[in-house]
């Protein structure tokens, strides 16, 4: 299988290339510097693998939640490219393509993925492994610290990027007895979209059809 992944989220820019079990990735940390660099990345992929989107068997798309604009440019990226070369999108969850990559790189097989919404609050899900795949387990929102849908027993490990958020969500999780390790991987990443694809080829849709989801009925447009 060939896949082009792209993510624009959250502060970091990412692309890769599967190419039938053969990775290729770039990965930026660059605020508001999305639209500059996503199809620079896409191009300079392209090259590296030798390979041309006509050939390709489908793009990944992290569709949400995250910052307004860079959410917005992901999918508008994806669709220029899936509509003019009639390739179907996988569109995946930011914050399951977050606890794909920690399960990816550290094996954790339950996983709660937090992300600054701003506003006071919070993006937050929970998933678990479940014969090979993450899964859904707490149905992710957008929702205040105190008003989290949380886990009822067991390990926990955490990811994401919490900014000033950080201490107050461990000191609200310790205090309802939650057991939660805290993990390094904090952002979405074009590689594990692309891995996880690779390996659970399903729902896609056409590039008419992709929608980016914010989770907020209102959307500020910031970030």
């Amino acid at each position: 299988m060939k896949l082009l992944a792209i993510d624009s989220a959250t502060d970091a820019c990412s692309a890769a290339l599967w190419l039938d079990g053969e990775l290729l990735r770039r990965f930026e940390l660059a605020p508001r510097e999305h639209t500059r660099l996503l199809l620079p990345m896409v191009q300079s992929l392209l090259q590296q693998g030798e390979v041309e989107l006509s050939q390709l068997d489908g793009i990944c798309c992290s569709r949400g939640p995250g910052a307004f604009t860079g959410v917005r440019v992901a999918v508008a990226v994806a669709q220029g490219l899936a509509f003019a070369h009639q390739l179907p999108i996988y569109p995946r969850s930011t914050l399951a393509i977050i606890a794909a990559g920690l399960w990816q790189q550290q094996g954790s097989e339950q996983i709660l993925v937090a992300l600054d919404a701003r506003m006071g609050e919070l993006y937050w899900g929970g998933f678990k492994l479940a014969q090979g795949r993450v899964v859904e387990a707490i149905a992710e929102e957008v929702a205040p610290l105190d008003r989290l849908q949380l886990p009822r027993e067991g390990q926990w490990c955490l990811a994401g990027v919490l900014g000033e958020y950080r201490t107050a969500l461990t000191e609200h999780l310790n205090g309802v007895g939650l057991r939660v390790e805290w993990s390094d991987y904090d952002y979405p990443d074009a590689a594990a979209l692309a891995t996880m694809v690779a390996h659970e080829p399903h729902f896609a849709v056409a590039a008419t059809e992709l929608e980016p989801v914010y989770l907020r009925q209102q959307v500020v447009q910031c970030g």
